[in-house]
């Protein structure tokens, strides 16, 4: 007799081995034309699992994102296959299509592709089927229009699907960088021009050897499945592969909420927060298992003490992509007349977590469901398929799932703690809440009055000393303060040339008052940190705290501004620092086609072209100088301070003239006046070349546009730029001219804006393949003549090539991204502030996306024939054998600025439109 303790032994020994021979059974290879082979041997079975993945997802649809083509040539590449009927039938008709979409197992996937389960007999042909379809789809006209229907019959279902809603409004409301923050499917307006040839290029681009993985899971060795594959995929051309560069999310700094008419008449809200991709699969496991946690913990908190149920279809789910972003959600139907019983359950359940963590035993439970769950999906072929191409995703190794299942069973309260602390804080600015409600609950704003996610109309008073107050309160958890003052090179006399930046790195160093103690550390001990920048118009301070800190963080702003911290030491320092930044030589093709365009096109402009003349005007500035300057930007006039979130003073303005009147002069002197030079001042050279590094070569195409004077013209500016380049800068008809020429728009696409005083002009910087700067350099200002004709011809053929679909979609994307903006308290702050100084009125910003939403044609004409009619100035890089032949007059060395934005390098100070 074996006794038990034995028994239990050998179990493990048996349970360990069967782990390593699974990890050692993954076979990983790359074939010669690029294909990525992956199989298990499973000698457990006689079905065998075949999934074919491309790189093409929505993810990689690049200047064309939002379009959804990754999921309308995928329709025509199943509607292809599925025709094939008697082949499918012999492979036993099990053919599944992998999406890229928050939904299912491959949510967030940046690959598309078909998945067949089989017999290991039929490997071969199921093989064979695969690629055949993959490769060689029917792209025509019928089979287009089948697979918009079918898009179109799929946007009806799922808008009547309560869960689908909820699932694509918060996902939508997390992200805003990421080509996921979009419909999988694509926007209407765009998908409708998707074209025949525009799809046959599309295939033919990423349909390739480097973008494909083959994975194969069953009773089949590994020698057998590398050459049936080979057999299968032989013809497939290589291709190329360009990496496209981590999308990082921005901070979000305020809570975040939809409202959104439900289907039917019922009541329903979501709760999602963002989480790291899945290479953080640290953060991850924790997350896994908090799921489970929470599933339970909310279950039982769902009933109130009177034994009323609070919210019934409790659902919490933990999406995490292999690249993209992963959200974390709550969803449950409130079920009592206020829906924020429920929402207090679950904050009673976070904080439960987060403050003391579950109990040893809840842990363990939880750890053991999701194992049974995770046994429960790999014990099939297409599950461990599926499991293994997650992670060839996530972190190039399809085994690295062993290695998370164990991080799992290692998993302690304190990790769960960290994590539920960190990234679900229930209070924190990173909570993004969808309410679904029945459209007749939904109240619609009055007249003159705006939504909270859109422009909330700050209160405006002014103070003692005409110092100006904006303020403007939302329940975020968090307050942005901020003191903000006409200054930087835009106002600077000739003589204080690079002051404003100078002061600008010193006010961070506290002040006389405070000085003795470590400031920085003060700080940090409150949760908050000092930020103070110089832009071309702007000196600002800023720190962000919580509401209960802020009458300590507005003590540090005013006694800063009361008592500046200017030993000579210090000043010496930062003078030293700044100079030794000026001379830095930038390396990077973007940043030397940066420096030259502003050094072109601002020339004499704040007399700041020459970072000769800015080292000279910084090495002879004084800490006298630097007082007198300080004393010159900080009279009452010319300050304005800014108040937005969570704070709670009965009353604000009295408290904080108590602060300002320890800073002297409030009442003295007057505002600096910025100085305007014309454009006629000066006739930049029409092409300027640079000598390559690294064989780089790049172009930069320069118009003039809108200045901070006649801002009228910026929302149509806005709406055609938009239709030029897209969402993000890297779409739009540029980007699709640019993918004609075999570049992808995602890396080699920059868009650059100027708005200053006196001055705008747009940039695009394309970084070109080797040798073919000649043939790109004439496209894009075709391109843009194209739309420019579109817009002013009178000739109804040129009209047609703009339709007044791509105009609405275009104006769609520049108001998503001004909403977006004024969300962030943090940004509203700072762009009311500068439009109060630049305008002595924020009404232009208030009222902003109202006129764009009113952007007709004929503005969109008016603005193309005055900025873009016109032949760009073009500073391009090319090799040095290329540059020898260019035009000696026309060469010019690009300036080596290496100042902070706003000085070197003058930058637009309006983050809502520039």
């Amino acid at each position: 007799m074996i006794s038990p303790m034995l028994r239990c032994a050998a179990i493990l020994v048996c349970w360990t081995m069967c782990t390593v021979v699974q990890a050692q059974s993954v076979h990983r290879e790359v074939l010669a034309n690029g294909v990525t082979v992956i199989n298990v041997d499973r000698r457990d079975t006689h079905a065998a699992h075949i999934m074919v993945l491309v790189q093409a997802g929505q993810e990689h649809e690049g200047s064309l994102s939002g379009t959804g083509i990754s999921r309308v040539l995928q329709g025509i590449i199943v509607d292809t296959a599925r025709s094939h009927s008697d082949r499918l039938a012999r492979l036993g008709g099990q053919l599944t299509t992998i999406s890229s979409d928050f939904s299912g197992d491959h949510h967030g996937s940046p690959m598309v592709g078909l998945a067949l389960t089989t017999t290991d007999s039929a490997l071969s042909e199921g093989l064979h089927f695969l690629a055949r379809a993959l490769r060689q789809p029917q792209i025509d006209e019928q089979r287009l229009a089948r697979s918009l229907q079918l898009i179109r019959s799929g946007e009806q279902r799922d808008a009547a699907d309560p869960d689908t809603i909820l699932q694509r409004n918060v996902v939508s409301l997390a992200l805003r960088e990421h080509p996921l923050r979009l419909p999988a499917r694509g926007i209407p307006q765009l998908r409708q021009n998707l074209t025949v040839e525009m799809l046959a290029d599309y295939h033919r681009q990423h349909y390739t050897g480097n973008r494909t993985t083959v994975i194969v899971v069953g009773n089949i060795d590994s020698a057998r499945t590398r050459r049936e594959v080979r057999r299968a995929f032989a013809d497939l051309p290589q291709g190329a592969l360009n990496h496209s560069s981590p999308i990082q999310e921005p901070v979000q700094f305020a809570p975040r909420h939809r409202e959104v008419a439900a289907p039917r008449d019922e009541q329903r809200q979501i709760y999602g927060w963002r989480t790291p991709s899945l290479s953080f699969y640290h953060d991850h496991a924790a997350l896994e298992v908090l799921q489970v946690l929470l599933q339970e913990q909310l279950e039982a908190l769902s009933s109130g003490p009177d034994g009323q149920r609070l919210a019934s279809s409790l659902k919490v789910r933990h999406f995490a992509p292999p690249r993209a972003p992963g959200l974390f959600t709550i969803s449950l139907s409130p079920e009592s007349q206020s829906s924020s019983d429920a929402w207090i359950a679950v904050q009673t359940a976070l904080n439960d977590l987060r403050q003391n963590g579950p109990q040893d035993s809840q842990l363990q439970r939880a750890k053991r469901i999701w194992q049974r769950q995770q046994a429960e999906r790999l014990s099939t072929v297409a599950g461990l398929a599926a499991d293994l191409a997650r992670w060839e995703q996530a972190v190039g190794a399809p085994e690295f799932g062993q290695q998370f299942r164990r991080s799992v069973s290692q998993l302690s309260i304190a990790d769960i703690q960290r994590v539920a602390g960190t990234l679900l804080h229930p209070n924190g600015a990173n909570v993004s809440r969808v309410s679904l409600r029945p459209a007749t609950s939904i109240d619609p704003p009055a007249a003159g009055e705006r939504s909270t996610l859109t422009d909330i109309a700050p209160r405006s008073q002014v103070l003692s000393g005409g110092v100006q107050l904006l303020h403007r309160y939302m329940p975020i958890g968090l307050t942005h303060v901020r003191i903000t003052m006409r200054a930087g090179p835009s106002v600077e006399p000739e003589d204080l040339r690079g002051a404003s930046l100078l002061l600008a790195s010193l006010y961070q160093q506290g002040s006389e008052q405070l000085h003795g103690s470590d400031l920085t550390q003060h700080l940090s001990s409150l949760g908050m940190r000092l930020q103070s920048r110089a832009t071309a118009h702007h000196l600002e301070l800023h720190i962000t705290c919580f509401p209960e800190d802020l009458e300590e963080a507005l003590r540090i702003l005013t006694t800063i501004l009361a008592q500046p911290q200017l030993p000579q030491s210090a000043v010496e320092q930062v003078i030293a620092r700044t100079i030794s930044q000026s001379r830095r030589v930038p390396r990077s093709w973007s940043d030397r086609l940066l420096n030259a365009v502003d050094g072109i096109m601002l020339e004499q402009h704040y007399g700041l072209n020459d970072s000769g003349q800015l080292r000279e005007s910084l090495e002879s500035i004084s800490r006298n100088d630097l007082l007198h300057w300080h004393r010159q930007i900080t009279v009452g006039n010319n300050i304005v301070v800014s108040v937005y979130g969570d704070y709670r003073h009965e009353d604000l303005p009295t408290f904080i003239n108590q602060q300002l009147a320890a800073v002297s002069g409030l009442e003295d002197g007057s505002s600096p006046q910025p100085h305007i030079t014309d454009w006629s001042d000066s006739d930049p050279a029409a092409v300027t070349t640079l000598t390559a590094e690294n064989d780089e070569e790049a172009i930069a195409w320069t118009w003039r546009a809108p200045d901070r004077v006649t801002r009228q013209d910026q929302p149509a500016m806005d709406v055609l730029i938009a239709l030029l380049t897209g969402n993000q800068g890297q779409g739009g008809r540029l980007g699709r001219t640019l993918s004609d020429s075999g570049i992808d728009p995602d890396s080699a696409l920059l868009v650059h804006r100027r708005s200053l005083h006196g001055r705008g002009y747009w940039s695009v910087l394309v970084q070109v393949p080797k040798g073919s700067s000649e043939d790109v350099r004439d496209r894009i200002p075709a391109e843009v003549q194209r739309l420019v004709q579109a817009l002013t011809s009178s000739d109804s053929e040129h009209q047609e090539n703009l339709s007044a679909s791509e105009i609405e979609a275009a104006k769609s994307l520049v108001i998503n991204a001004r909403l977006i903006a004024m969300e962030d308290q943090g940004q509203a702050s700072l762009a009311h502030a500068q439009a109060l100084l630049s305008n002595d009125s924020i009404e232009g910003e208030r009222d902003y996306h109202r006129r764009l939403e009113a952007v007709s044609r004929a503005d969109l004409a008016g603005v193309a024939n005055a900025y873009l009619d016109t032949t760009p100035i073009i500073v391009q890089i090319v090799p040095p054998q290329a540059e020898n032949d260019e035009n000696e007059e026309s060469r010019m060395d690009g300036p080596d600025n290496g100042q902070e934005e706003g000085l070197g390098n003058p930058a637009s100070d309006n983050p809502a439109s520039d």
